[in-house]
């Protein structure tokens, strides 16, 4: 009799309904460990890496003495730290960097000034300064080597909201050191000859509606509407403006008969302190237009207009004409049928219009501060000065020979790039500054000044009392 083997659906072994479950439970708790351990691997693998050189740079900028002054007037906020990088996947380094913010209760300009001399005292060799109403904040850079690199020091004092006004402006302070090379790029704002010295901010009414932002909403169609097409061909026969393409931003391009751009209209997106500060001399421009120059990349041809009137303000962009006319600029001429056709030429007499009305600028001479307040004059390569007060047009009068022949011999008696950017210090309200800028070199002296400055101070003290505009 043959046995059969019973079959088995179930285990015989009483643990069995418990070891099945159980594999699956672990199972349940193994991958998402699995899964947070890839996590941390991955987040380790991109995270990046702190450099040992890095560090020794961070340890050397704050050993620094420029890290302990304190400007009057300055209270220390926050310090912050960051050694130098390697970032994933190779995507570069970055930089050490020391950074330092204060609460500032004193002027902008002055707190730059005090961190100026304090710096040139410490071995910091001065680079560029700077200053802007329409930001509003004035900077300076400075470069020096430290502990075998090279590091950059950075000093921005900013204004802020409605303490700006009054005698505690009230503001930021901060103060940047990072272990590169210093350059002008470090400066980061652009500056024009007339604001490039770090007071421009002493006295600034925030309500000035010349630092309020202008209004911005009109369209491509409104701007082309501005001019018409016989009005425009008066000053560029044959323009006629370019259909505007959708999606970009509301300009108006005048092209000629082939089509190349002849100018450019938009509407000014910058206060007019901004271009102010920018303004360029010019002996047919007046306060409803004027030249400004802006750092404009690969097109060292491109000329910029500021225009007020009706709608504006405006910026007319423009190339320089490879065969000028005789006759008034048409970039000027076309920023006068936006303004007002009404408005003439401006003149001055007793000045004398030179032929010339771009010449390069030779030297600028400021008198700045004191009871009878700030005085200019820029001297171009043409032998012509140009005066300018802050409060109307630029006045303009031809040098004699003989003064430029000496201002000449006097330029050449000194060497701009190794003066120091300051002599002496502001004593009170009623001090006066004499400052010098040659060649993108500023010199500003309260006093004790070098001794080769004191011949080409006396020429270009002569030529402010010989300003037209003040007999």
């Amino acid at each position: 009799m043959s046995k059969r083997w019973p079959r088995r659906s179930h285990s015989e072994d009483g643990n069995d309904d418990f070891v099945q479950p159980w594999r699956y439970r672990w199972a349940v708790v193994l991958v998402p460990l699995a899964l947070l351990l890839f996590v941390i691997l991955i987040a380790i693998a991109i995270r990046p890496k702190t450099l040992e050189s890095g560090r020794r740079e961070v340890e050397a900028m704050r050993n620094d003495p420029i890290v302990t002054f304190r400007a009057p007037g300055t209270e220390l906020r926050e310090q912050t730290e960051q050694p130098a990088q390697d970032l994933p996947f190779d995507q570069g380094r970055t930089l050490s960097v020391v950074e330092l913010s204060f609460d500032m209760a004193s002027e902008p300009g002055d707190t730059v000034e005090a961190y100026r001399q304090a710096a040139q005292t410490m071995g910091w060799t001065w680079v560029i300064d700077g200053c802007s109403r329409a930001h509003p904040m004035t900077r300076a850079v400075f470069g020096k080597t430290l502990d075998g690199f090279n590091a950059t020091l950075v000093v921005t004092a900013r204004l802020r909201g409605s303490d700006a006004a009054g005698d505690s402006p009230g503001g930021e302070l901060l103060v940047t050191l990072r272990a590169a090379p210093a350059g002008v790029n470090d400066l980061g704002m652009s500056i024009g000859f007339h604001r490039n010295d770090v007071q421009c901010l002493r006295g600034l009414d925030p309500s000035d509606p010349d630092l309020q932002q202008p209004n911005t909403d009109m369209s491509s169609e409104e701007l082309c509407g501005l001019l018409s097409v016989a009005e425009a061909r008066t000053v560029f026969p044959g323009i006629v403006p370019e259909t505007p393409e959708v999606d970009l931003p509301a300009e108006c391009v005048w092209v000629d008969g082939s089509g190349l751009p002849v100018f450019v209209l938009q509407q000014a997106s910058q206060p007019r302190a901004y271009y102010e500060d920018l303004r360029l001399p010019g002996s047919r421009a007046s306060d409803p237009f004027f030249y400004f120059s802006e750092e404009v990349e690969n097109d060292p041809r491109r000329r910029e207009l500021w225009v007020a009137g009706p709608g504006g303000p405006f910026e007319v962009y423009g190339l320089t004409l490879e065969d000028p006319p005789l006759g008034e600029d048409p970039l000027l001429a076309i920023a006068r049928l936006l303004a007002d056709s009404h408005v003439p030429i401006p003149t001055v007499a007793p000045t004398t219009t030179a032929q010339r009305s771009d010449s390069g600028e030779l030297i600028d001479f400021m008198l700045d501060g004191g009871i009878a307040g700030t005085r200019r004059v820029t001297v171009t390569e043409d032998g012509v000065a140009i005066y300018d007060r802050g409060i109307a047009e630029p006045v303009r009068s031809e040098i004699s020979p003989a003064t430029m022949e000496e201002l000449r011999a006097a330029l050449s008696q000194v060497d701009f790039h190794d003066l120091s950017s300051s002599y002496g210090s502001h004593a009170g309200p009623d001090d006066q500054a004499q400052v010098f800028t040659y060649q993108g070199k500023t010199v500003r002296v309260w006093s004790n000044g070098p001794p080769e400055l004191r011949p080409l101070s006396a020429i270009l003290t002569r030529l402010l009392e010989e300003d037209p505009s003040g007999r």
